[in-house]
């Protein structure tokens, strides 16, 4: 019997103990939630007025940039009345010297065709225009390289065909 009063008594201070703790526990965590409330209005109240600063300095650095935009605007006015005789006459520029090139194909091309022309007409002069027109039957081989088949031409010749 002793020992269950002991026992008892001992839950019952436990209980008491645990209760305080927990009362303290909560008015230490009242008192906390008040100061951090208090902390945050007074730091909203900080950003507000660093944000009215900061508008401030925004609309004065926007004014200045507008400023900058007008000046910048006219000199570029006047650039683009100086740019447009520049470009007009560097159009030109560019329109001679591509004239020029195709030109220069051009001749080039002439050039080619003559020595085309005349490569065919020595050719023909040291008579294989005979050969050429005699052979036109046998095929394309007589007409590539007739030189290749000259003993065959002589064949032919002095049969007579």
């Amino acid at each position: 019997m002793k020992k269950r009063k002991k026992r008892k008594k001992k839950k019952k201070k436990k209980r008491r103990r645990r209760k305080r703790r927990r009362k303290k526990d909560e008015n230490e965590e009242e008192e906390e939630e008040e100061e951090e409330e208090e902390e945050e209005e007074e730091e909203e109240e900080e950003k507000k007025t660093k944000m009215k600063k900061r508008t401030k300095i925004k609309k004065r650095k926007k004014r200045k940039r507008k400023k900058k935009m007008k000046k910048w605007k006219k000199r570029k006015k006047k650039k683009k009345k100086k740019t447009k005789k520049k470009i007009k006459k560097w159009k030109k520029r560019k329109k001679k010297k591509k004239m020029k090139k195709k030109m220069k194909k051009r001749k080039k091309k002439k050039i080619k065709k003559k020595k085309k022309r005349r490569k065919l007409r020595r050719k023909l002069r040291r008579g294989r225009r005979r050969r050429r027109r005699s052979f036109h039957q046998h095929g394309h081989k007589f007409r590539t390289n007739p030189n290749k088949y000259t003993h065959l031409i002589a064949i032919f010749i002095l049969r007579g065909i």
